[in-house]
Parts: structure tokens; sequence; C-alpha cells
């Protein structure tokens, strides 16, 4: 959560806008499997994980959420966000999960989806939702210094 406060702040600091935190748009809940990484998985969890990777979305981490439990959380905090604009540009900063999930709920593409897409940290990806919600930018880093 510090990374997207830190990098919401800095895009917010050079444009003079305040940071307003939705908490409902952190990232997936992965219960059990927080803080372990991916040598320390194991037999134990891996399991889980291809199981998860299976459920389409559904079947809960342990101790966790599912992707279908991380979706309507973070799709209605969108709306909500959505409806009390007039149509302003507004800048969501979050994590993976949460942003294939908005992406997906957006286009009415099903869960399993985010397994089709890859986005880089601090990639930029944009919807525009005037008449039918489009995506129009995915995972561009244009803005990364190459040196």
């Amino acid at each position: 959560m510090s990374r997207a406060l830190d990098t919401a702040q800095a895009i917010a600091a050079y444009h003079e806008l305040p940071v307003l935190i939705e908490p409902d748009l952190r990232e997936l809940e992965v219960g059990d499997l927080e803080g372990i990484t991916v040598e320390e998985l194991g037999t134990e969890f891996s399991h889980h994980l291809i199981h998860w990777r299976e459920g389409e979305g559904y079947r809960k981490l342990p101790g966790g959420e599912s992707l279908a439990d991380l979706k309507n959380r973070v799709w209605s905090a969108v709306k909500n966000i959505i409806d009390g604009t007039n149509h302003e540009t507004i800048l969501l900063v979050s994590h993976y999960f949460v942003i294939l999930t908005i992406i997906c709920a957006a286009l009415e593409l099903p869960l399993k989806t985010v397994r089709r897409f890859r986005i880089k940290p601090g990639s930029m990806s944009i919807l525009n939702f005037e008449n039918i919600p489009c995506l129009t930018l995915l995972g561009d880093t244009c803005h990364y210094d190459e040196n």
C-alpha cells in the first residue's frame, strides 16, 4: 500500500492536487500467503495457487479472498468514484490485480481473463467511460526513464 500511496503523492504534488485514499482499492487479500516468497511456497501452498488459478476467479486463497471478492470490492468503489464526478479525469493508483479486475469489470470480461494481461509496476492503463467503457491504453511504460 505504501508504494501506491507514494506514487499517488508524487503525481498529485506535480499537479498540485490532493490525494484521496480509497481503502477498497487495496490489493488482493492473499491471507496465509502474505509475505511468502515464490521460493518459500513449496508444495504446501502450491496446490492452493494451482486451484486458485483454475477456479476462474471464484476460489478463495487460504485465509484470503477470491478474484470475485476483489472485483466486487474494487468495482463498487470505482462506480462510486465515477458516479461522484462530472465526466472529470480521475487517476487511480493501485495494484496489479486491482487494476486488472477493474479492466475486466469495465469491459465485462470474465475474471479468468486477468491471466491474459501483463502490466508492469508503475505502468499506465486508461479506461474511458464516456459512452461505453473502452480500454484506450494498457500497461504503457513510456514514462520510464530508459537510463
